[in-house]
């Protein structure tokens, strides 16, 4: 199966609301490019499909467009419009792709956890939320490409609690001949993305990124900090055993502002 997983074959969706949402502000010839940025970030396929327009030959820039504000400086509204349309094909995000109820939220906390974790790992904060926002797209194209398949092997590997991360990306790789970090990558590349943010997807479930130090580390970090965070359990043995020094109660009220913030602008 993996050989028809492939960026230029697949629809990823986009929901209606964001559809919706955008295109009223990019009708306001006033309004913040840091908005635009923010309701974008809510939305892993058009923040990837943002930074791949942005990155392109076309825009001729000297360097990496890593963060989603300058990615719509870079594109400029009218295009950033146009994508919107196009994406709005197929707008709605079926209930029957067999994704967990919470995964944009999820794509969401990992970016912000992400950000967070960022200065004590080197990393710029903004390419660190958009790693973290696109590090589960890979769930997205299996689903998407797969739903029967996806929502049946989700049923089996979730009933751990919390499921075992390497159990997971091998029964993903039995299954569909490719893991979702590693498909997820894959996407990436194909759309043109920098190497800085694929790799950090790719690795986003690789206990040797915390060597890496940088994206890969924070991104890592967040995927391995998101399973507690939602669960309200201690965050301080994954914090250190990560060699992050940062109060688990700042990561929280950091985390909380920054998705409470995008829920509460485009909610």
């Amino acid at each position: 199966m993996s050989h028809r997983l492939r960026a230029h074959e697949l629809d990823l969706p986009l929901r209606q609301t964001t559809v919706t949402d955008m295109l009223q502000m990019l009708d306001d010839p006033d309004v913040d490019i840091r908005n635009v940025g923010q309701r974008i970030a809510t939305e892993p396929v058009l923040a990837a499909r943002l930074l791949t327009l942005a990155n392109s030959p076309f825009y001729g820039r000297r360097d990496a467009v890593l963060d989603l504000p300058a990615a719509v400086m870079t594109v400029g509204q009218t295009s950033v419009r146009a994508l919107v349309l196009a994406l709005a094909v197929d707008a709605i995000l079926s209930d029957d792709l067999g994704l967990a109820p919470d995964w944009w939220d999820d794509c969401l906390h990992i970016g912000a956890i992400a950000a967070s974790l960022a200065p004590a790992t080197r990393a710029d904060s903004g390419t660190a939320f958009c790693a973290g926002l696109l590090a589960d797209i890979g769930h997205l194209a299996i689903a998407v490409s797969a739903p029967d398949a996806w929502a049946a092997l989700s049923a089996t590997t979730n009933e751990a609690d919390p499921p075992d991360v390497a159990t997971v990306l091998a029964a993903e790789t039995d299954r569909f001949g490719i893991d979702h970090p590693s498909l997820g990558a894959r996407i990436l590349e194909d759309l043109g993305l920098p190497a800085t943010l694929t790799m950090a997807v790719a690795r986003h479930h690789d206990p040797e990124a915390r060597a890496d130090g940088g994206i890969n580390h924070a991104v890592f970090a967040a995927a391995e900090l998101i399973v507690a965070y939602k669960a309200d359990d201690d965050l301080t043995p994954t914090l250190i055993d990560n060699g992050i020094e940062i109060e688990e109660s700042e990561l929280r009220d950091q985390v909380c502002d920054q998705v409470g913030t995008l829920r509460a602008a485009f909610s």
